[in-house]
């Protein structure tokens, strides 16, 4: 159980214990306790600002097969809080009047449903014209959450398939030290230091449908302060101007259906995984804003997403990250 509350002292970040817990051996105690249950307390008056680290990611989204659009769906994984932190859903004059979500499903642990409807174009209730550039977006409460698929629903019930693509960072890390004789027989005893190997973005497609990767650049905007609706074409076309973005020539790559690749700004890659070395070690440690263009046979997607962003102040019980002088502490992910 993850729970935030005031402690005693300031320097304190978090403090934890069992809650229950059975003997190992009842007839020896010296052999210790399994824990069963446990709660961990993240100090909310802390003199260390903590929270969480989020993704952005908004999309713009045009038909070229000549369909207007009546709502749009977005199938995400990684969290169970049915509650965005943000959820974007248009510019003034054209908007979705109306955004839900919802659980996928009963084993579906940590996938939702989101749902964008009732379109409004410049005061009038009406679908967006094929011509239209729609916007939607999410920032959820997980740094690594991803798009399982994402569907257009058109006048008269019809839907097809957008094109999405997850941005993601990349961690390769390895233990090392560990002492093999007990590694997979008792943790407890077990020590060993794990060693960043390499770093960079991961690119995944999401299981819908295939998609043509056609544009992709990289800025930093660290203290830009960007918010979820700033990750549009404009404020990319200004960081262009201002000689900020890094385009990466990836040529045009198809991505199969549920297809990753790994961009490397350091190090190395897992072997089981295509990788493209960037030679790009100055992007590490700074908050990154990403525009990937991608299209399929019926539609324009503009993937805008920022990334390594911690948000200030102790969350809600939930997926939980401290952010402290510079480094990221401790991790937990929501789990139902």
């Amino acid at each position: 159980m993850i729970t935030a509350a005031p402690l005693a002292s300031g320097n304190t970040w978090a403090q934890a214990g069992p809650d229950s817990g059975l003997w190992r051996n009842a007839l020896d105690h010296m052999q210790g306790v399994r824990t069963t249950a446990a709660t961990v307390t993240f100090n909310s008056t802390s003199n260390t600002p903590m929270g969480f680290r989020v993704l952005h990611a908004n999309w713009d989204y045009q038909n070229t097969a000549g369909l207007p659009t009546a709502g749009f769906e977005i199938q995400t994984s990684g969290t169970n809080n049915p509650d965005p932190l943000w959820h974007y859903d248009g510019s003034s004059n054209r908007h979705f009047n109306t955004y839900t979500n919802s659980p996928v499903g009963a084993n579906a642990k940590d996938d939702l449903l989101h749902v964008w409807s009732n379109p409004e174009v410049g005061g009038v209730s009406s679908p967006f014209a094929p011509t239209d550039v729609i916007h939607v977006g999410l920032e959820q409460d997980v740094w690594d959450w991803t798009v399982v698929s994402a569907e257009v629903q058109h006048p008269g019930g019809s839907s097809s398939s957008a094109p999405l693509l997850n941005v993601n960072e990349y961690l390769r890390t390895e233990v090392v030290g560990v002492d093999a004789a007990t590694a997979e027989t008792d943790g407890i005893r077990t020590h060993g230091r794990q060693l960043v190997k390499g770093r960079g973005l991961r690119l995944t497609n999401t299981l819908a449908t295939p998609a043509e990767l056609v544009e992709f650049g990289v800025a930093v905007v660290d203290d830009f302060g960007l918010e979820l609706p700033d990750l549009n074409g404009p404020t990319w076309e200004k960081l262009m101007q201002e000689g900020l973005v890094r385009r990466f020539d990836l040529g045009k790559r198809r991505f199969e259906k549920g297809e990753e690749l790994v961009l490397l700004f350091d190090g190395v890659a897992d072997d089981n995984i295509p990788s493209i070395e960037l030679d790009a070690p100055d992007l590490i440690g700074h908050e990154l804003f990403v525009f990937a263009k991608t299209l399929n046979d019926s539609s324009v997607i503009g993937n805008f997403v920022l990334l390594d962003t911690p948000t200030v102040g102790v969350p809600e019980p939930s997926t939980v990250c401290l952010v402290g002088i510079g480094i990221v502490a401790l991790a937990f992910r929501r789990r139902r």
